[in-house]
């Protein structure tokens, strides 16, 4: 097997957690025993820099791995892609990028905090800042000079691919890692309701709190645990809990789902998703608008039968997908 000179390029690198962490890890670490030449390049000290001056030092951080570098792997849609592409283009560098979010659509939250979906937020003309039609062209800048663009999901892609100038023989899916984890078949004692998130507008954690307390009007025992921590510790914390709510607007490829029902511990999930078809049977999706669409999904895995309804189907859930694949797969398109 040929040995590659691979960078990967992310924001966010452990102890950070994410998406772009969690990856960059496995990656570094799956093609490195494999016995490729891998370097990570993250954003490090750089994050407390504002946007545009972080990226011009991450370009300059960026340079001396990517000049050695056969392949580079863009773990984001524009932060540490804009840097890649640019550097790329005039190094002459194949470049991958990896899309796992929408960054003028969190952008645009962020600002106006109008509880608009994902998958409607291009479906009409909305009044953008001068920032975020500057995102808006950057990201159609990458797209553009990007080698190849990988999507977690069909849905983003479809999303995707109607907005931007994307070319689409150039563009591809591949999902995230489901690993197989042995299956608990207890009830927990304690009801706790486990829904760690940043806090920020488009996790809906004013939507969470609203649906918590009508669900406090019928049930005394369950506790809501919103307290962020290290994914491994989070992982033991999924394992005690009762259930996973993730109550986001919008969601593309959730560890937090993937984690809990590879846990065998029920979840309740916004249904703007890009795992719903892949898990249509196994999560209980609720309408991330409305309070009461979110409290009736708690409320329903609080009846015993149907709790353990939900946990026989995650039983025999069959589907799965090892890191192994996924670096495999990404490895592949070198």
């Amino acid at each position: 097997m040929k040995r590659y000179t691979i960078t990967i390029a992310t924001p966010l690198f452990p102890p950070d957690i994410g998406g772009p962490a969690l990856y960059a890890e496995m990656f570094s670490r799956m093609w490195s025993q494999e016995g490729h030449d891998v370097s990570v390049v993250s954003f490090g000290s750089l994050k407390k820099f504002p946007t545009g001056l972080r990226h011009i030092l991450y370009l300059f951080k960026l340079l001396p791995a990517l000049i050695k570098a056969d392949v580079v792997y863009a773990l984001d849609t524009f932060s540490v892609a804009l840097p890649v592409v640019v550097l790329g283009h005039i190094l002459r560098k194949k470049v991958i990028v990896r899309v796992g979010g929408d960054f003028l659509w969190e952008t645009y939250m962020h600002r106006t905090e109008e509880p608009v979906l994902l998958s409607d937020f291009y479906n009409e003309e909305r009044p953008l800042t001068f920032k975020e039609n500057t995102i808006f062209d950057l990201t159609n800048f990458i797209f553009q000079y990007a080698d190849l663009v990988v999507f977690s999901t069909q849905w983003q892609k479809d999303i995707f691919l109607k907005s931007y100038s994307l070319d689409a023989q150039k563009v591809l899916v591949i999902e995230n890692a489901f690993p197989s984890r042995a299956q608990r078949n207890i009830v927990p004692k304690n009801r706790i309701i486990l829904s760690p998130s940043r806090d920020i507008f488009l996790k809906n954690k004013k939507g969470l709190e609203k649906a918590f307390a009508i669900v406090k009007e019928r049930f005394f025992d369950p506790v809501l645990d919103v307290s962020v921590s290290s994914r491994d510790t989070l992982l033991s914390r999924m394992s005690e809990a009762y259930m996973v709510v993730v109550p986001s607007f919008s969601e593309v490829s959730p560890n937090m789902v993937l984690d809990a029902v590879s846990l065998g511990v029920p979840v309740v999930a916004t249904e703007d998703c890009g795992i719903k078809d892949r898990f249509s049977d196994v999560v209980v999706w609720v309408n991330p608008k409305d309070p009461q669409s979110i409290a009736s999904g708690i409320e329903l895995l609080m009846d015993a039968k149907t709790y353990s309804e939900y946990m026989a189907r995650m039983s025999k859930f069959a589907y799965t997908r090892s890191e192994k694949d996924v670096a495999a797969d990404f490895l592949n398109l070198i």
